[in-house]
């Protein structure tokens, strides 16, 4: 865990560290955050086991869909506090703090999908780093289009809570 907080905190750095030397948009430091986003699924692929071999009682908790949403969404929102310090420190000029808000749901978003994509039975390690990188590519391909972080964060939550709803009594650690 350290290593992966290490690596998108140096990320997030550099990429803010960029801004001085040239003309940059926000498109930049969204492209980071993406990267950002990408470092965690160790971690969320970590999560996914640990739950399923040692909190397998999880399931028959008396707790109802919402619950173990907001369950998840306090867990990484409490895993992104040194990425939010990083980008509120680092905030280059001309980049509003609303934007980093947007940013930080962006990234908040990514890992909620990564996470919420592993309770699908049936798909090998392969398949599940092939469908990552098509998503990397197709996320990247929506920043360059400039479409808005806010936008695909809605719809990374909303993808991430329809399959929760669908898959999360249905799913099996391998």
């Amino acid at each position: 865990m350290l290593s992966s907080k290490l690596f998108t905190c140096l990320m997030l750095i550099g990429v803010c560290s960029l801004y001085p030397t040239d003309v940059y948009d926000e498109r930049l430091l969204a492209i980071g955050g993406l990267i950002a986003a990408a470092g965690h699924t160790i971690f969320c692929q970590q999560f996914f086991y640990f739950e399923n071999q040692f909190l397998s009682f999880n399931r028959n908790l008396p707790l109802s869909l919402q619950q173990r949403i907001l369950g998840y969404l306090l867990t990484y929102s409490l895993l992104l506090i040194p990425e939010l310090i990083v980008i509120l420190r680092n905030l280059p000029d001309g980049v509003s703090y609303f934007f980093a808000f947007e940013l930080i749901l962006f990234v908040l978003s990514m890992i909620f999908l990564n996470h919420h994509t592993q309770y699908i039975n049936g798909i090998s390690a392969d398949t599940y780093l092939r469908r990552l990188f098509f998503a990397g590519t197709l996320f990247l391909l929506l920043i360059m289009f400039k479409i808005p972080l806010i936008l695909m964060a809605l719809v990374n939550f909303s993808l991430a809570i329809f399959v929760f709803q669908k898959k999360f009594y249905e799913s099996q650690s391998s």
